[in-house]
C-alpha cells in the first residue's frame, strides 16, 4: 500500500485508519478510496480504549480542551456545492448517490422533491409575522412565486452575462463573451466563483512541469485549442485534476459531467461573426473521459479520441468519438496546435 496514498488521505482530515481501510476496500485507487471516504463519513473508527477509559472518569472542573483537534473531512467539491445551494448533506449525498454523482440531475431531484405539487395553497392557519395593512397585492405576488414549476427551473437558461471573468484582457483566443457562452454550459457549481486564464502557451511558455505547477489545486477546467491550419477554436470542459502521472500506463479520469465543444459557422447567423458554438456531452456508453501519461493527452476514448495531442502541444488529431457521440472538432483529422489555453474557477484551497 502506498504511504504517500494514505499520507494524502490524512492531510485531508481523514484517520490513518479509515484511510488505509479505504483504499484497501478500493484496491489502491486513490480517487476511488476518497469517494469511498465521503460516502461513508460517519463510519469512522472507535477510539483506542485509553481514551474510552479516559472519557469514563468525571472530572471537576471540565478538562480544557487539546491544542489540537483534527480537523472535520473536507467534503467533496459535489457535496459542498449542494450545501452551499442551501440542501442539507443528508439530501446532498442521497441525491448525488441516486444519480450517479452527477450535480445537475441531483439539483433537478433535490428542486421536485423538496416543492409539493400542491404548493400554491398556502396554509390558512398560518399567519405571516410581517403581514402589511392592504397587503393583498404582495401576497398575490408571492403566490404567483410558488406557482412556479419545476420544468420552469429546468428551462430557465444562465446567461453568459451572468458569468464573471478575473481579467478579460486576457481573453485572446475568444471573446469574454464567447468564453461565457462555455462556461454557462459547465456545471451549476462552476457558476458561483470567477474564472481566471490559469496557462497559456502564450504567456507561460510550452513547458509541461509549467502545466503542472499551475494546475496543482485546479479541480476543474476548460481548455482552449487554436488550429494553426483553420484558426479554429475547439476543445473541452473536463471535472478532474490534470497531473504529473505516476505511472506508465495512465486510468482514466473524469465524470458524465465532461464534454467537448467546438466553433462552427452558421451562415444563417446576421453578423459579421458567424460562428456558433456547439457543446457535446458525455453520451454515457464510454466512460472513458481523461488520460494524461508522459507523452500524450487524451480526451474521449483512446481507439476513436475527441481529441489526441502530444505534449509539445504541437500535433495533434480529432475523430468522430463514441465517448460525446460528437463528430470531429477539427476540419482536419490532423490538426497543429497554434495556441493553447486553460480556464478555470478560482477556488480557495486551504
Amino acid at each position: 500500500m502506498s504511504d504517500e496514498a494514505v499520507a494524502r488521505l490524512f492531510n485531508m482530515g481523514f484517520t490513518t485508519d479509515a484511510s488505509t481501510k479505504a483504499l484497501q476496500h478500493c484496491n489502491h485507487d486513490f480517487d476511488k478510496a476518497l469517494e469511498w471516504l465521503i460516502q461513508h463519513a460517519s463510519s469512522t473508527p472507535e477510539p483506542p480504549a485509553n481514551q474510552q477509559n479516559r472519557k469514563q472518569i468525571p472530572l471537576s472542573p471540565p478538562p480544557k480542551p487539546p491544542a489540537y483537534q483534527q480537523p472535520a473531512p473536507k467534503k467533496h467539491r459535489r457535496v459542498q456545492s449542494l450545501l452551499d445551494m442551501g440542501f442539507t448533506e443528508k439530501q446532498a449525498m442521497s441525491a448525488l448517490t441516486l444519480h450517479n454523482n452527477n450535480v445537475q440531475s441531483a439539483i433537478e431531484y433535490l428542486i421536485a422533491s423538496t416543492i409539493p405539487a400542491n404548493d400554491a395553497q398556502p396554509d390558512e392557519n398560518e399567519e405571516d409575522e410581517f403581514v402589511l395593512v392592504n397587503d393583498e397585492e404582495e401576497k398575490k405576488k408571492d403566490l404567483e412565486w410558488q406557482q412556479i414549476t419545476v420544468q420552469d427551473l429546468k428551462n430557465h437558461e444562465i446567461s453568459p452575462w451572468d458569468m464573471e471573468l478575473t481579467n478579460e484582457y486576457e481573453c485572446t483566443l475568444l471573446s469574454p463573451f464567447k468564453l461565457k457562452q462555455i462556461i454557462t454550459k459547465c456545471p451549476t457549481r462552476t457558476h458561483l466563483y470567477k474564472w481566471s486564464l490559469f496557462y497559456s502557451t502564450e504567456k507561460h511558455g510550452i513547458s509541461v512541469n509549467t502545466l503542472y505547477h499551475r494546475l496543482e489545486y485546479v479541480d476543474e477546467f476548460v481548455i482552449l485549442i487554436n488550429d494553426a491550419t483553420s484558426n479554429d477554436i475547439f476543445g473541452a470542459f473536463l471535472d478532474c485534476r490534470w497531473t504529473k502521472p505516476k505511472q506508465e500506463k495512465a486510468k482514466y479520469k473524469g465524470s458524465i459531467d465532461c464534454f467537448v465543444f467546438n466553433y462552427t459557422v452558421n451562415n444563417e447567423i446576421k453578423d459579421t461573426d458567424k460562428t456558433q458554438l456547439s457543446v457535446y456531452k458525455g453520451s454515457g456508453y464510454k466512460k472513458y473521459f481523461f488520460r494524461n501519461d508522459h507523452k500524450s493527452v487524451t480526451i474521449g476514448a483512446g481507439e476513436c479520441p475527441a481529441l489526441y495531442f502530444d505534449f509539445d502541444f504541437n500535433l495533434g488529431r480529432s475523430v468522430k468519438c463514441d465517448t460525446f457521440n460528437s463528430p470531429p472538432l477539427s476540419k482536419d483529422t490532423q490538426f497543429k496546435i497554434k495556441k493553447l489555453e486553460i480556464w478555470a474557477p478560482v477556488v480557495a484551497h486551504d
